[in-house]
């Protein structure tokens, strides 16, 4: 009786812990360039871009994840040819140089003076975050760090697309 009952508790676990990861884990869909919402003007007036499609990452030199995610976001710009516009986040120029002493070329251009205001206008609340920014529109926003899983099953997609998309 009680190898039945470890059996089926078991068996009843087993089964949680299994629709608890699938549903945990990264679906692979068709990439996507709907237009989560509108990019707010103060990016690329800040910036003065004027390119169909690029990147916005937040980040500070304090961050660790932060500092994890540049390997990833330097394969995303090597494989993509997109441009990466940095706004350090409560940071200063010497901490952004000690961080980026052999990434500098990672970011088109970075800024520490970015207006508070347009920040809270993002409800930024963590970091690190990029957008993909296509034709005006934020088309990919992600918060947390860019591992090479979120890169190959998400990002990398999306880019694709939009080359694809820019070659018709």
């Amino acid at each position: 009786m009680i190898k039945k009952i470890i059996l089926t508790i078991t068996i009843i676990f087993a089964a949680c812990a299994g629709y608890f990861f699938k549903s945990q884990s990264l679906v692979v869909q068709r990439p996507s360039l709907e237009k989560l919402y509108d990019v707010p003007a103060s990016i690329p007036d800040y910036f003065e871009i004027e390119e169909e499609f690029y990147a916005v990452n937040f980040f500070a030199s304090w961050c660790s994840s932060c500092r994890s995610e540049l390997d990833d976001l330097a394969k995303m710009k090597k494989i993509s040819g997109i441009n990466i516009y940095g706004i350090a986040v409560n940071d200063s120029e010497n901490q952004l140089r000690e961080m980026l002493h052999n990434k500098a070329e990672l970011f088109k251009k970075i800024t520490v003076n970015f207006p508070l205001h347009s920040l809270s206008e993002l409800n930024l609340n963590r970091i690190p975050r990029i957008l993909i920014i296509y034709k005006g529109d934020v088309i990919y926003d992600h918060t947390g760090e860019v591992n090479s899983r979120i890169l190959e099953k998400k990002i990398l997609p999306i880019l694709k697309e939009i080359k694809n998309k820019s070659k018709r």
